[in-house]
């Protein structure tokens, strides 16, 4: 019998995953604080919400040492990978394209050597200029020559015996650069794959055209919504892997538009729809333990449930009126930063618009000043959004309400 010692206090957690019949539940961590001797629940367990992901076995292409193609030696059936007592090595693996997934590493032996595993996201170049030396970006990512595998890694050291290693949580990589030191034993790398993960879903639509370029970019396309989709959508896969509005909208409309995917767009309206504060703005990217407002990112997921409305319809009715609260309060939270001509004022937090340069600097200046047209258009098209979504939900004194605002914002001067 588990006692209330046993229980994880704040900051431990259980984690629960049962099968039943022939589906798998994962539930959501349930924790424990204590206050004034007695333990309180803070968290509830919930299903999982999400399917599982995809995960395919895969093989990579082609083995490198010293920045040059050699025999391979993890291809079907693999050869591995030797180092005697005493010697250290390194070997570079090729995935054939990036890719997101779970590296598979099977040893033998090798006790106390450490391994350093480098995910790559392409061929970098070492640069010597001076006393400096850095590493940059190759115009061509997979060109080898003068080239560095650099980048996030993980680091392993062997107990020796037969030892598997994959990492907890997907990786991101073009090249794996697996780095041993020496060490008293032999070592072997008897072989070395990957897992293919991403969302569960399948291209349906076909583009058609006479320009070569053009068509390759439709693959392209699909590689790119396949790589930043997971169990949210992420801005990029490598480096923050963040799920922001602005990124996510156009990745939903992607998915509604090339595979008829509507779980994870609806999974993400409602992820930033739980975010909203109590001043109407909701965050700009979760989930995240470092909450970021860029506040125009907000009207991006008005227009985002808009999308999601016009794709799918009457089927979702209930779950877009369940947005409708936190769209007004987006809105009303713009509504309170208008000018008295009706253009939108000074805005607090980050607003990043515009580039380097005068114009840039200009449009920066008109949003941290107010009166900032790109600001107040936008505003203006989620208002026309929002309208429309009230009218279709049968919420007309609200649309109403929208439109009379929108009015007087069209003929500000």
């Amino acid at each position: 019998m588990r006692t209330e010692e046993d229980i994880p206090t704040a900051g431990g957690c259980w984690i629960l995953t049962i099968l039943i019949g022939k589906k798998l539940f994962t539930f959501a961590p349930r924790m424990l604080i204590r206050a004034g001797g007695e333990l309180h629940l803070i968290w509830h367990l919930v299903p999982r919400d999400v399917p599982m992901l995809i995960e395919e076995p895969r093989r990579f292409v082609c083995t490198i040492r010293n920045m040059k193609e050699t025999e391979h030696l993890f291809g079907d059936p693999p050869r591995g990978w030797r180092l005697k007592a005493g010697e250290a090595g390194e070997i570079v693996l090729d995935a054939g394209a990036l890719t997101t997934g779970y590296l598979e590493l099977f040893f033998e032996g090798g006790e106390g050597r450490t391994v350093e595993i480098i995910y790559g996201e392409q061929v970098s170049e070492v640069v010597t200029e001076g006393r400096r030396r850095f590493i940059r970006k190759k115009m061509i990512r997979d060109e080898l020559e003068n080239g560095a595998v650099v980048g996030y890694y993980d680091t392993v050291i062997l107990p020796g015996g037969s030892f598997y290693y994959e990492p907890f949580h997907w990786r991101t990589f073009w090249f794996v650069r697996i780095k041993v030191s020496a060490g008293p034993t032999p070592f072997f790398l008897r072989d070395a794959s990957y897992r293919f993960t991403t969302w569960p879903q399948e291209l349906k639509a076909r583009y058609e055209s006479s320009d070569p370029d053009s068509k390759k970019m439709m693959e392209i396309s699909w590689r790119t919504l396949q790589l930043c989709s997971h169990k949210t959508y992420e801005d990029c896969p490598y480096y923050e892997q963040h799920n922001y509005i602005f990124d996510a909208r156009n990745e939903a409309l992607c998915s509604l538009a090339m595979a008829g995917e509507t779980r994870l767009p609806h999974r993400t309206i409602l992820l930033f729809r739980n975010s909203l504060r109590p001043d109407g703005l909701i965050y700009c990217r979760v989930p995240s333990r470092r909450r970021q407002r860029l506040p125009y990112f907000a009207l991006i997921w008005v227009l985002m449930v808009h999308d999601y409305w016009e794709w799918v319809g009457p089927r979702d009715e209930e779950f877009v009126r369940s947005n409708l609260f936190a769209i007004d309060g987006v809105l009303c939270w713009f509504r309170n930063h208008l000018r008295e001509d009706y253009l939108v004022g000074r805005l607090p937090y980050w607003n990043p618009v515009g580039g380097h340069g005068p114009g840039g600097s200009m449009l920066a200046k008109a949003i941290e000043e107010g009166g900032s047209t790109f600001i107040t258009g936008l505003y203006l098209y989620s208002l026309n959004a929002a309208i429309r979504l009230h009218e279709e939900i049968r919420y007309a004194e609200d649309a109403e309400r929208w439109r009379l605002l929108a009015e007087k914002i069209k003929k500000c001067d």
